[in-house]
């Protein structure tokens, strides 16, 4: 197993080895062992070393040899670093004459990122360590420019970050269709890209502080300090990727790193959005499907709130945020108004570091409060997840559980029917059938021709502690929701 410090280890083998004091040994033969570091380990400590040669710790040559003996072991296993004198042997192996590492090797296009985040960072007077796993982000750092990040928005105002950040993804053309594409994306086969700017962090800090007056002299110089502050706290995170190329086969030892990349890249740049087309298809199921006696058990009409969210979408853009006069919402939007109003402090009340465990719950809200005479509301993307959102999560609380997780069952199940009977072909939906003893039932299944699809819908998913950037909170629940779901699936 890999250890934080075996870079440490790596570099004394190599100096050490340098003094010419060291028989070389072919790596396969002196290394090789049926329990040790992977390669996929020692690729992640050569990643580490280049990391830390760009960040200016280190020279790229202890890299570079590291990479002659991955590639020399022929995908074995190798001995654990702390066995001294057979790792030196195998660097002496690299350093002799026929062998000597390319000093021009460069680095990755993802290294050379990550390692360009350190040296700013640095030199913004943030104390950046590197270990074999990595950069290693303590919770001194993350408290660091959490703290600075938050200083930075309300100086400049939230309401006004919210509006910078679409501004962002609007001038980056990074709305198609009603929604937002985010995260960093490989412009074509053969081409890298650049880190990319943590859109899901930034904007949601912006919501949090969104009823925040900015008091900012020069609005331009904070919003240039958070577009770099955030673009290299993320890079440093190391969880993006450069090109089209990268983690197509991942090793088991990198299983773990994998998910938590998944989760980190999650909080940094996603929102949750629900396209146009699918809140219209969710509407008509709630106005199929809840019946007057569910009405009754809740606490405002669907119908009312269907309507009036039609309203606001129609007077709402993709890309930017809204101000409407407060008393005209309260007087148009009554019902929505009711269920969805984020009052300041009561919004993302506890977010600003995106792996801290701090939850996001502006999903709940429909308006912000920005000041006594207007109210902010976010563009229609996420209008339309909150709302549904808003009316899932009443009825769960409103009804009996099992009417509730019927009808929210019975609710995904029709809005596939429908989607897939608007599409032509033969389409059943809540079929049972037997294998056996055993009863089944098949959700909805479409044919077209001679191709047959079945579809599985599921209610559950990743809680918000999970998602809030707890890493443990989201293995644990991986484990306990989606993983079970799928066993039950195969089966």
């Amino acid at each position: 197993m890999l250890h934080p410090d075996d870079m440490i280890r790596f570099r004394e083998h190599y100096e050490a080895a340098c003094q010419n004091g060291y028989e070389a040994s072919l790596p396969a033969e002196v290394l090789s062992t049926e329990e040790g570091l992977f390669p996929a380990e020692l690729f992640r400590l050569a990643l580490s070393l280049q990391i830390a040669a760009v960040a200016g710790d280190a020279e790229i040559a202890p890299a570079a040899c590291l990479r002659m003996i991955i590639d020399q072991m022929g995908g074995k296993q190798s001995l654990d670093l702390k066995c001294t004198s057979e790792w030196r042997s195998a660097i002496a192996w690299c350093l002799s004459p026929s062998m000597v590492p390319d000093q021009t090797v460069r680095a990755t296009m993802r290294s050379i990122e990550v390692g360009n985040a350190c040296k700013r960072l640095r030199d913004r007077g943030i104390k950046i360590e590197i270990n074999a796993f990595g950069v290693e982000v303590t919770d001194r750092l993350q408290t660091d420019i959490a703290t600075r990040m938050e200083s930075y928005i309300q100086l400049m105002g939230g309401a006004e970050v919210v509006k910078q950040v679409c501004s962002f993804v609007s001038a980056c053309q990074m709305v198609h269709d009603g929604m937002w594409l985010l995260g960093n994306r490989v412009p074509h086969l053969y081409a890298g890209s650049m880190p990319a700017f943590p859109v899901g962090w930034v904007y949601s800090l912006g919501l949090r502080f969104a009823g925040k007056r900015g008091t900012a002299r020069k609005p331009a110089v904070v919003w240039k300090s958070i577009i770099e502050l955030a673009v290299d706290f993320a890079a440093v995170l190391d969880c993006q990727r450069y090109s089209q190329f990268e983690e197509m086969d991942v090793h088991a030892s990198q299983a773990e790193r994998n998910l938590r990349e998944s989760l980190l890249w999650r909080e940094l740049f996603v929102l949750p959005q629900v396209p146009a087309v699918a809140l219209r298809a969710l509407n008509n199921a709630f106005s199929a499907l809840i019946t007057d006696s569910d009405q009754s058990c809740l606490p405002w009409s669907v119908k009312s709130a269907i309507r009036e969210i039609d309203g606001l979408l129609a007077i709402s853009s993709d890309d930017r945020p809204s101000l409407h006069p407060r008393r005209k919402a309260t007087s148009r939007f009554p019902t929505l108004f009711k269920i969805g109003l984020g009052a300041y402090g009561k919004v993302n009340p506890t977010y600003g570091n995106p792996i801290g465990g701090g939850n996001r719950n502006q999903s709940e809200f429909l308006f912000f409060d920005h000041d006594d005479v207007t109210i902010l509301t976010m563009p229609a993307p996420f209008l339309r997840e909150a709302f549904c959102l808003i009316v899932f999560t009443a009825l769960v609380k409103n009804l009996d559980s099992k009417r509730s997780a019927k009808l929210v069952g019975d609710i995904f199940e029709y809005t596939l029917a429908m989607a897939c009977r608007s599409k032509g072909g033969v389409v059943v939906a809540g079929t049972t059938y037997r294998d056996g003893k055993q009863k089944f039932e098949i959700d909805v299944g479409a044919r077209d021709g001679d191709q047959v699809v079945f579809l599985e819908s599921k209610a559950k998913s990743i809680t918000a502690v999970a998602r809030s950037g707890d890493l443990m909170a989201f293995f644990s629940d991986y484990r306990s929701r989606i993983i079970a779901i799928d066993r039950r699936q195969a089966k």
